[in-house]
């Protein structure tokens, strides 16, 4: 597998930095955006790593499943190039810990590495809890898309072998063939998920959040159980920029 060169950013700064990195917000139907910021989470940059931290849960959304999920996502504000033809390949090192919930259900609550384009509504993303790991494939349902294409697919490899401990890191590898219309995601060089005859976008924004899955009930937001996550990333590696 070919590695992806460019750090973007070695987090060897104090705070994030804001030409590279920004709270990611969702587009509203009605117009305006939905901010996926949580307002009690702490940002810390440590020796090379970025850690996520909130202790509990506040931020959640009655009527928007997409703007429900996310609690608290920071994306990049470059875009990234997926080669028309070869490899292109985006890796993190990314490390998970559940503060209250249930580890076992990524209902409850998850940490992610995440590839978005926002064009094509298309998301590709590594999921993990304190204990297990999921693939996430997903066309989000955004206003001015087909509700109809939206769909949301969250795969786990039972049978990889993995072994998942709280704050330990893993690398988390998705490799992309868009001649081919195909993605796999990795976690250390192992294959856990493979689509094929997909879609994948020209470019890709790279992200890192903490999110929950808890469909709507009743019209209204399930989501918030006193739960809260932690998760930290360091070794980024992505491909050029667009």
């Amino acid at each position: 597998m070919t590695r992806a060169i460019d750090a973007y950013d070695d987090f060897q700064q104090p705070e994030l930095d804001p030409q590279r990195w920004a709270i990611q917000t969702n587009p509203l139907a009605e117009g305006g955006f939905w901010t996926l910021e949580e307002p009690t989470a702490k940002t810390t940059i440590d020796g090379g790593t970025l850690q996520l931290r909130v202790e509990k849960y506040e931020r959640f959304h009655d009527t928007l499943q997409i703007c429900d999920n996310p609690k608290h996502l920071v994306a990049s504000t470059s875009a990234f190039q997926v080669a028309a033809q070869g490899e292109t390949v985006f890796s993190v090192e990314m490390a998970v810990e559940n503060i209250g919930g249930n580890p076992d259900d990524f209902r409850d609550a998850f940490a992610s590495f995440n590839l978005i384009d926002y064009e094509t509504a298309m998301i590709f993303d590594h999921a993990a809890t304190s204990r297990r790991t999921y693939a996430i494939h997903e066309r989000l349902r955004l206003p001015g898309f087909d509700p109809a294409s939206a769909f949301t697919w969250f795969v786990e490899a039972p049978l990889s072998g993995l072994t998942i401990d709280p704050t330990e890191f893993h690398e988390y590898a998705i490799v992309f063939d868009r001649e081919a219309g195909q993605a796999s995601w990795y976690i250390d060089d192992r294959l856990t998920y493979e689509a094929r005859d997909i879609e994948v976008p020209p470019t890709l924004r790279v992200g890192m959040g903490l999110f929950t899955l808890h469909p709507l009930h009743d019209g209204r937001s399930v989501s918030l159980r006193g739960q809260g996550m932690a998760g930290q990333w360091r070794n980024l590696r992505v491909p050029e920029r667009a």
